[in-house]
């Protein structure tokens, strides 16, 4: 009796990722995500029927709604004191902010003979030496590298001076991966294999 969309319920997602090598021996590692909106809850933030329980959703508001009791939202006109009986709207009824980011590494990796190469005179190398088993590898990689607002669910409590607003912003790949710092976020990295 109380049917509704699952809360992580993003109905279409896109991964593209990859490897490719560039020029200097740069290796560029691309990573793109999208995912359609997430639902939402929209309730009316009063405790209706007295289980104490604050979770009452509200019906779709009609001819009868009586005006102090209709709110119209993008999301639809409702009536917050619903008549007993009445139809209420499904669970996740609301549709959130759709979710977007490009995520892009760069990395070279370098070993212990070219690093010597750099800092010493040139002199003449063997062919048959092998290559040293130490190699340093410098990377840089950007989250969300083109600064998309990712916004989260937004509040879906009617009673709230803060309905249909998103409080929050997502990182990382989304669904619930909140995050308090700024959207965009660039992290360098230095490897040592030996």
């Amino acid at each position: 009796s109380d049917y509704g969309r699952p809360a992580l319920d993003a109905r279409h997602r896109v991964i593209v990722e990859g490897a490719l090598s560039a020029p200097w021996g740069l290796r560029v590692t691309p990573f793109l995500i999208v995912s359609s909106s997430r639902p939402f809850n929209i309730i009316i933030g009063r405790d209706l029927n007295g289980d104490t329980i604050f979770t009452e959703r509200p019906a779709l508001a009609s001819n009868s709604t009586a005006p102090q009791n209709r709110v119209a939202t993008r999301w639809g006109t409702f009536d917050l004191n619903p008549a007993p009986g009445a139809r209420v709207i499904q669970r996740n009824y609301g549709e959130g902010p759709f979710f977007a980011a490009v995520n892009l590494r760069v990395s070279k990796t370098i070993s212990l003979n070219e690093i010597d190469s750099l800092f010493s005179s040139p002199r003449p190398r063997s062919k048959d030496k092998e290559e040293s088993p130490y190699k340093l590898t410098l990377s840089v990689q950007a989250q969300n590298l083109f600064n998309r607002t990712n916004n989260d669910l937004p509040v879906g409590n009617l009673s709230s001076p803060f309905f249909g607003q998103s409080t929050a912003t997502l990182g990382g790949y989304g669904e619930g991966n909140r995050s308090s710092a700024g959207n965009r976020r660039i992290t360098g990295q230095i490897k040592i294999e030996f």
